[in-house]
């Protein structure tokens, strides 16, 4: 992650915008709440897993 160029330009956006990282951080913790935490028997179930939602693109 600390070599990939996407991460690179993603970083620097933030650091030269400040507001873009509330945002970000905003719609990544709405996506967050949304997922469902499985616990105990529910979170070592791999057909549980196969549901789980994928994290939306972090590139603007």
């Amino acid at each position: 992650m600390a070599n990939d160029k996407r991460t690179t330009m993603f970083v620097k956006r933030l650091v030269e915008d400040p507001n873009l990282f509330l945002m970000k951080f905003g719609e990544v913790m709405s996506w967050m709440s949304s997922l469902g935490v499985l616990t105990r028997k529910q979170g070592e179930n791999s057909e549980a897993n196969e549901n789980v939602k994928t994290a939306p693109n972090s590139e603007t």
